[in-house]
């Protein structure tokens, strides 16, 4: 399995809504900068952050128990 950064999965629903990084900037309130290290691996969202990035792009976090 590969895995993949919470940066590179923000980089690629951010390009599935066609938004540049000023644009979700604008839609989310988050910084333009902080976006970018973001997404560039350079620093982790917290929580909050994340899931008001995702919301602007139209997706919402949810963490699922799952049963063993």
């Amino acid at each position: 399995m590969n895995d993949i950064s919470i940066g590179e999965i923000l980089r690629l629903l951010r390009n599935r809504a066609g938004y540049s990084q000023r644009k979700l900037a604008e839609k989310s309130m988050i910084c333009h900068a902080s976006i970018y290290r973001y997404e560039k691996g350079l620093a982790d969202p917290p929580y909050s952050v994340l899931q008001d990035l995702l919301k602007a792009m139209g997706y919402e976090l949810k963490i699922v128990r799952v049963k063993e």
